[in-house]
C-alpha cells in the first residue's frame, strides 16, 4: 500500500518538474521551427520520458499497474510542459496594442494632423470670406498676384507632401497587420490540435 509520504515529499515532486522542463525545451524549438502542434510534440516526449522512469525505476509487478503509472505520469508531465510552454511562448500582439502610442489622440495621427493643419490654414487665412465678397465687385479678367500664386501653390505642395507621409504610415499599418496575420496563424497552429 503507497503512504502519502511517499506521494508527498520533495523526491517525488522533481520528477514531473524536470521532465515537463525538458520536455518543454525539446517540443517548443521543433514546434517553432518546424510548424507544427507544440501539444503534440510534447505528449509524445512526456510519453517517453513516463516510459523510460516507469519501466527503468519503478518495482510494478503488473502490467495494468505499469499501465496505469505510465498514463498518470505522461499526463502529468504533459500538463506541466504545456503549462510552462503557455508562458514561454506568448501570442503576438496586435500592431495597434504594441504601437499604441502611434494612434493616440494626444498625437498627430493622419487624421488628427490634417484636422488641425485645415484649422491651422483657416486661422492663417481669415481674410477668406471677405475676399469672395471682393470677388462679386472685382474685374474676373484681372490676375491674380504673384505672391497668391506662390502662396497657394506652396499650400499645395505641402499638402502632396502630407499626403505622401499619410500614404507611406498606412501602407506601413497594412504591412504590420499583415505580419501580425501571419505570426498568429503560426502561434494558432503552434497550440491546435
Amino acid at each position: 500500500m503507497v503512504e502519502i509520504k511517499e506521494f508527498l515529499n520533495p523526491k517525488s515532486m522533481m520528477t514531473p518538474g524536470i521532465a515537463g522542463g525538458l520536455t518543454v525545451s525539446i517540443s517548443l524549438p521543433i514546434a517553432f521551427e518546424f510548424n507544427v502542434s507544440f501539444k503534440w510534440i510534447a505528449l509524445i516526449v512526456s510519453l517517453l520520458f513516463s516510459l523510460v522512469t516507469v519501466l527503468q525505476f519503478a518495482d510494478v509487478k503488473t502490467n495494468i499497474l505499469k499501465g496505469t503509472y505510465i498514463i498518470l505520469n505522461t499526463l502529468i508531465i504533459f500538463s506541466v510542459s504545456v503549462g510552462a510552454g503557455i508562458n514561454i511562448d506568448r501570442p503576438p500582439m496586435f500592431p495597434m496594442q504594441s504601437n499604441s502610442h502611434r494612434f493616440d489622440s494626444n498625437k498627430n495621427t493622419p487624421l488628427f494632423s490634417s484636422l488641425f493643419s485645415m484649422s491651422a490654414y483657416a486661422q492663417s487665412n481669415p481674410t477668406i470670406e471677405s475676399d469672395q465678397n471682393e470677388d462679386i465687385t472685382s474685374d474676373p479678367k484681372e490676375k491674380p498676384d504673384e505672391r497668391e500664386i506662390q502662396k497657394l501653390e506652396d499650400d499645395l505642395q505641402r499638402e502632396k507632401e502630407r499626403l505622401k507621409q499619410e500614404e507611406a504610415l498606412i501602407q506601413k499599418q497594412k504591412e504590420e497587420i499583415e505580419k501580425y496575420r501571419i505570426m498568429r496563424e503560426k502561434y494558432d497552429k503552434r497550440w491546435s490540435w
